[in-house]
């Protein structure tokens, strides 16, 4: 059996798979991916956050925040509600370095006062 077989440059192939569902998106991106040769990395996958010393987990949702709006939140653009359900996603991750940070200054015996009020 033979098939055609088109070749698309990157950016018209990727625009291309926005018209998928998600988890074909996915497939499309990680094959794309592991052809370039790249590490199979989803920016939006948190669930390794906490084994990550505390600079590598401040990068890692920074660039989900950068990836997100770069490719989900310009205006007008269809793809709005992904890049609302990816932001929630990266808030909670926020928040998780967060509290990991706090965490581990309390640990530490550090402590901070946040709006402390003198009272004379």
């Amino acid at each position: 059996m033979e098939r055609d077989i088109c070749n698309f440059p990157k950016r018209e192939a990727c625009l291309m798979a926005m018209s998928y569902s998600y988890e074909l998106q996915a497939q499309v991106y990680d094959h794309m991916t592991e052809l370039e040769g790249g590490k199979d990395i989803n920016l939006l996958d948190f669930s390794g956050l906490t084994d990550m010393a505390i600079s590598e987990m401040q990068n890692r949702v920074a660039a989900a925040e950068k990836f997100s709006f770069e490719m989900h939140g310009q205006a007008g653009s269809a793809l709005m509600t992904r890049r609302k359900k990816e932001k929630k996603a990266i808030k909670k991750a926020e928040q998780l370095v967060k509290d990991l940070i706090q965490f581990k200054l309390c640990d530490m015996g550090i402590s901070l006062m946040v709006n402390q009020h003198d009272s004379d």
